[in-house]
C-alpha cells in the first residue's frame, strides 16, 4: 500500500500522530501509514477489544470503519476520547488523555455509522455463528499452554484443550488456565499420546454440526493476530490441509511459491499436530488414527501446504 503523500487529510493526521504519541508508539490505523509511521497495527490484524490497551491511539478512517470490529468501535465510542478530526480521519486516544476532545459535530458521523453497523451485525447474527474451532494438545508445563491460549483468546472462537499427560498436578493447572481463557478442557483417565489426544479432541469437536473448520495446535505454538484471516484466505474444502508456518528442513520441501505476499511451501513429510482443514478432512483422518497407510478414502497421501510465519514457536526451558 502506498501512502497518499498528496492528500492533506492523510498528511495532517500523520503530523498529529507524530506530535501526540510519537513515531515509536504503536497505534491502530490503515496499513498505508506504515510507510511513514512503521508502528501502525493494520485494521486486518484487529480481532477484539482486548488489544486496545496495547496501543496509544486508533486512527479511524471514516470510509473504512467496516474493517474494524463493532465491539472495538463501541468501546472507543464509550470509553476513549476523540482528540483529532478532519474530513477523513478521527483519532481516538485512551480515556486518560489530557488533550481536549473534538467538537461533537465531527463525531456525529462516527456514531451514525456505528449505529448502522450494529443493526447490520444483528441482522447477520444467525449466519455468523462461529464456524472455526481450535483443538490444542497440551503436554508441557502450564506456562506453555497459557501463552498459546493468550494468542487464541482474541479470536473468540471455540477452543478445546486435550491433555496428553497423566500428571494430575499438571492437568489441574491446565484446567485453571482454560477457565481463565474460556477454553474447554478434556482429560481422559489414561495417559494419551499426543496423536491419540488430538484424535479424541477432533472427535469431540466433530459432534458440533455447526463447526465447518478445525485447526489443531499444540502448546509450543503462538498464533499471529491475523492467523485466522490469512488461513481463511487460502482454505478450501478439499482434503489437502494447511499449516500455519511451523516446519523444518527435515520435513522436506517439494515446492515453494509466493502468493499475495505470503510464501507457500509444499511439504514432503507430514506434520501431525498442526494443521487446518475442513471437517470432512478431519472426519477421514481421525478414523484412521493419523496412519496414512490405513486411509481407504484417500487415493494418495495429501500434501501439506505451509503458509509461512503465521505462528511462532515457544522457547523450551
Amino acid at each position: 500500500m502506498i501512502f497518499p503523500v498528496q492528500d492533506a487529510f492523510w498528511t495532517d493526521t500523520t503530523t498529529f500522530i507524530r506530535k501526540t504519541i510519537g513515531p515509536d508508539t504503536p497505534f491502530i490505523g490503515p496499513r498505508e501509514f506504515r510507510a511513514v509511521l512503521p508502528k501502525v497495527f493494520p485494521y486486518d490484524w484487529v480481532h477484539a477489544i482486548e488489544i486496545l490497551s496495547q496501543f496509544g491511539g486508533v486512527a479511524v478512517h471514516k470510509g473504512l470503519m467496516h474493517e474494524l470490529p463493532v465491539p472495538l468501535l463501541q468501546a472507543m465510542g464509550k470509553e476513549w476520547r476523540c482528540v483529532f478530526a478532519n474530513e477523513v480521519f478521527l483519532f481516538f486516544m485512551p480515556p486518560n488523555s489530557t488533550l481536549p476532545p473534538t467538537p461533537e459535530l465531527h463525531l456525529q458521523f462516527f456514531y451514525d455509522r456505528l449505529q448502522s453497523m450494529e443493526k447490520l451485525a444483528q441482522m447477520q447474527q444467525p449466519r455468523t455463528k462461529a464456524l472455526t474451532a481450535f483443538v490444542v494438545v497440551a503436554s508441557r508445563t502450564s506456562s506453555f499452554l497459557e501463552k498459546t491460549l493468550e494468542s487464541l483468546s482474541p479470536f473468540h472462537m471455540p477452543v478445546l484443550v486435550v491433555a496428553a499427560t497423566a500428571d494430575a498436578a499438571r492437568r489441574e493447572a491446565y484446567r485453571s488456565i482454560c477457565s481463565a481463557h474460556r477454553a474447554e478442557m478434556h482429560a481422559w483417565d489414561k495417559n494419551a499420546a499426543p496423536a491419540k489426544a488430538l484424535r479424541l479432541g477432533v472427535w469431540q469437536l466433530l459432534k458440533d454440526a455447526h463447526l465447518a473448520w478445525i485447526c489443531s495446535l499444540d502448546d509450543t505454538m503462538v498464533a499471529r493476530p491475523d492467523f485466522l484471516l490469512v488461513m481463511e484466505k487460502f482454505r478450501n474444502r478439499e482434503t489437502r490441509p494447511l499449516l500455519g508456518g511451523l516446519w523444518t528442513e527435515a520435513d522436506g520441501t517439494s515446492a515453494s511459491i509466493s502468493r499475495d505476499g505470503f510464501q507457500l511451501i509444499t511439504l514432503s513429510r507430514q506434520v501431525h499436530l498442526h494443521r487446518y482443514g475442513h471437517r470432512d478432512y478431519w472426519a477421514v483422518t481421525s478414523r484412521s488414527f493419523f496412519n496414512w497407510k490405513n486411509l481407504p478414502l484417500l487415493s494418495q497421501k495429501p500434501e501439506m501446504l505451509v503458509i509461512r510465519d503465521l505462528v511462532s514457536l515457544q522457547t523450551f526451558t
